[in-house]
This record gives structure tokens, C-alpha cells and sequence, in this order.
């Protein structure tokens, strides 16, 4: 990129600067595949033609990128919860429950 856009001077600079360039950009970059890397780079240059990137710039946008990617999939469903099912001696002990409960003296307001 910076050979592309040549603002610094690249064929000029001493090979220590060189070095020191690439790797800071293989520090933050090496995450990312080369397809991306480069993807990413030409969208710089369409979005931003007059301004040089760095290493930073291109890394916000795969982000950016990955992010319209993983909004435009299609949402999971959230999974329903298993349901359990009372067994039969639950449900008698629940049907007892609720028989007792009516008989109370609390149930339609009578003392």
C-alpha cells in the first residue's frame, strides 16, 4: 500500500524503515487472511483515494466488512425450552394439592 501511494518516500527509505513498516502492519494484519488483507486495501482506495492507510485503517475495515457479513446472515431461532412432561404420580400429587387447596376456608371469601 504505502508503495502504491508512495507519499513516503518508500524507494527512498533506508531498509530499517522499510522493515519497521511491514512489521507493524504484519503485527496487526497477521490475523486476517491475505484475500481480506488486500480486499480490504482496495476498498481503502475507492472509499479514501487522497489519504494514505495504515496498518489501523485496514484492520477497521475487515471489521467493518465482517460485520455487514454476519448482520446479513440469517438469525438462529432462539431454541425452545425442553418441556417436561409430570408424570403420573406428579400429577395425582399436584390433582391432591389443588383438591385440598378448594376445601380451604380461604376459597370464596367463606370464614
Amino acid at each position: 500500500m504505502v508503495r502504491k501511494h508512495d507519499k513516503f518516500g518508500w524507494d527512498q527509505m533506508n531498509a530499517g524503515m522499510r522493515k519497521m513498516i511491514r512489521e507493524d502492519w504484519l503485527a496487526v494484519l497477521s490475523d486476517y487472511p491475505v484475500d481480506e488483507v488486500r480486499a480490504a486495501c482496495r476498498l481503502h482506495t475507492q472509499e479514501q483515494p487522497n489519504k494514505v492507510p495504515n496498518e489501523g485503517h485496514i484492520k477497521a475495515i475487515i471489521v467493518r466488512e465482517r460485520g455487514k457479513v454476519l448482520a446479513a446472515m440469517p438469525k438462529q431461532a432462539a431454541p425452545e425450552p425442553a418441556r417436561h412432561e409430570p408424570t403420573t404420580t406428579e400429577k395425582k400429587r399436584v390433582a391432591a394439592m389443588v383438591a385440598e387447596f378448594a376445601k380451604s376456608k380461604r376459597v370464596g371469601g367463606q370464614a
